[in-house]
């Protein structure tokens, strides 16, 4: 059984910083066919563990920074199992 991850806790000061990690993540997809939580972790400064490195994305296209209180957050779709 996969562990589910949440990324709703991860909340970026603006709006600017959260376009910033998409884009940088579209890069990794764009380079790599795929970008991982691992990767999400070092772009907004969490340590993750090394499972975050088999769970990931291969498109984000439709992600869109999401105005909360405390700042923006990624509604990032569900993390998939990646080889």
């Amino acid at each position: 059984r996969s562990r589910g991850y949440d990324y709703d806790d991860i909340i970026l000061d603006t709006r600017r910083e959260a376009e910033e990690v998409l884009d940088r993540m579209q890069d990794l997809i764009d380079n790599y066919g795929m970008v991982s939580v691992a990767d999400l972790y070092d772009l907004v400064g969490i340590n993750g563990s090394y499972t975050d490195n088999k769970y990931g994305w291969t498109n984000i296209r439709n992600v869109e920074p999401i105005r909360v209180r405390a700042g923006y957050m990624l509604k990032l779709p569900k993390a998939m199992p990646i080889d």
